[in-house]
């Protein structure tokens, strides 16, 4: 139910959010951080299935990610 109010909020499918990790009181500090500072530069430390919601998050900025695993 969060996580849909959070979509919500935010103007996304709250399918979005399906693959993120992170809890919804965990994201909240860091997308309101992230839309504070309109197209910022945004580093992620892995990808994931959660990968296109930051993406997403960061939309007029540049989001780069760092991977390790070649896969």
């Amino acid at each position: 139910r969060q996580r849909r109010a959070l979509a919500e909020e935010l103007g996304l499918d709250a399918s979005v959010l399906d693959d993120v990790q992170l809890e919804t009181a965990e994201l909240r500090p860091i997308v309101s951080a992230i839309k504070e500072r309109p197209n910022c530069s945004l580093l992620v430390f892995g990808c994931g299935k959660d990968s296109p919601f930051w993406e997403k998050i960061n939309g007029g900025g540049t989001t780069a990610f760092i991977e390790d695993n070649p896969d």
